[in-house]
């Protein structure tokens, strides 16, 4: 399965590889939302497209793939096209057993399928590059001059029995991007997929665009998955393996995304099931989410002894907060905006979930050693619940950029 997204103010995503955390990196660069899914399979030894237009359902999706793939005129294909299907909508017709990725992602937009080969687009691109002298023929087999380029060798497009290698799809597609009015295209790959990279940065040359502004890659480390500190035991040979409908199934949507977005993607992460499960101040998505129930827990009380807050905070209110604590709680918050601005400039989520975690854990300092609601001091009550307010709105803006829930109470 191979995800791609199509980012609607000029900048296109792909993701590849079938790691939930490649899935969860490139909706995060994508903004969230997953407006392209398209399922690439082998078809004649290129990638051939399982999707079909529009569809606003799961079940609808679901059918129309089974309808391509009964279409397709190999048995072989067909049961590895079934095993792909059905490992993403489960044994029911209706699809409403798995909503694997898209439980990950959260929102699928559009479904659109990409026919490159069908539709001619891969043949005529090589063609191009043909005519501009940047593919040749050799020993029977059609190569594409990426050395001129910068890589180390040249690649083969066709091979001599006339199948198409991967790289003469992936060309034609970049191409397409291209020609559908993108101007820069990110590529989210696993981390063992980074001999990829030059070649794909030839193809974008040979495009007349600019490897190193108009196109970047991602790549994403590989996840160990641990249950109490010990490794998960996997094995593709003995059939042994945790599929992400189980981990999101024993941990939740929220874990997993918090979980995968809290290390850079080109660093490994140990995933711990039995630790993002746990409902402690050591479960770091529960440690965030907690921290904006208990201040939601607060102005609820606050409420009810008749404290109201004014819609909007000002100088004259926050005046009274000169305590060292207070003092280094609103500067907590305020470094929230150059944090955003500084992960969306390095394209890397990691830094918000840092931050929500630091604040978070400031807060339950805050909450132990501040007893905001004693005293007679009621001006000082209400700067100080004005500030908790203005920090749990910062975690709930956090979590939500993360595309993890905050909720109220826990």
């Amino acid at each position: 399965v191979q995800l791609h997204q199509d980012v609607m103010h000029g900048v296109e995503v792909e993701v590849g590889g079938d790691e939930l955390a490649v899935q969860v990196v490139g909706g995060m660069l994508h903004g969230g939302e997953l407006v392209d899914l398209v399922f690439l399979g082998h078809h004649h030894h290129a990638r051939g497209v399982l999707a079909c237009g529009a569809l606003d359902t799961h079940a609808a999706l679901h059918q129309a793939l089974l309808l391509r793939v009964a279409a397709l005129d190999a048995p072989l294909l067909q049961v590895l096209a079934h095993i792909a299907v059905g490992g993403l909508f489960g044994d029911g017709a209706d699809g409403a057993g798995a909503k694997d990725v898209f439980r990950a992602e959260q929102l699928l937009d559009v479904v659109v399928g990409h026919g490159l080969v069908d539709a001619g687009k891969v043949e005529a691109t090589l063609e191009d590059l043909k005519n501009r002298n940047l593919a040749y023929e050799k020993d029977g087999a059609l190569w594409f001059a990426t050395t001129r380029f910068g890589d180390d060798k040249d690649r083969v497009l066709r091979k001599s029995d006339g199948l198409l290698t991967y790289f003469s799809s992936d060309i034609a597609y970049h191409a397409n991007k291209f020609q559908r009015g993108y101007e820069e295209l990110i590529d989210v790959l696993g981390a063992d997929h980074h001999g990829y990279v030059p070649r794909m940065k030839a193809a974008i040359s040979a495009m007349n665009h600019d490897p190193d502004k108009d196109f970047s890659v991602t790549l994403i480390q590989l996840v160990n998955l641990l249950r109490g500190g010990e490794q998960v035991a996997m094995s593709t040979r003995s059939g042994e393996f945790v599929t992400l409908a189980e981990v999101l199934n024993e941990v939740g949507v929220d874990a997993a995304r918090f979980m995968f977005l809290s290390r850079k993607s080109d660093s490994p992460l140990d995933f711990d099931l039995e630790l993002v499960k746990q409902r402690s101040l050591d479960n770091p998505v529960y440690y965030v989410q907690y921290a904006h129930a208990r201040i939601s827990a607060l102005l609820r009380r606050a409420a009810d002894k008749g404290l109201a807050l004014p819609s909007r905070s000002d100088s004259a209110l926050l005046s009274r907060l000169v305590q060292s604590e207070d003092v280094a709680l609103l500067r907590a918050v305020e470094r929230f905006r150059d944090t955003v601005e500084e992960g969306a400039a390095a394209r890397a989520a990691h830094g918000v979930s840092f931050y929500l975690m630091d604040l978070a854990g400031r807060l339950h300092s805050y909450y132990a050693n501040i007893p905001v609601l004693a005293g007679e001091d009621r001006e000082l009550i209400v700067a100080r619940l004005a500030l908790l307010r203005a920090v749990r709105q910062v975690l709930a803006n956090g979590l939500d950029l993360l595309g993890v829930s905050a909720p109220d109470t826990m």
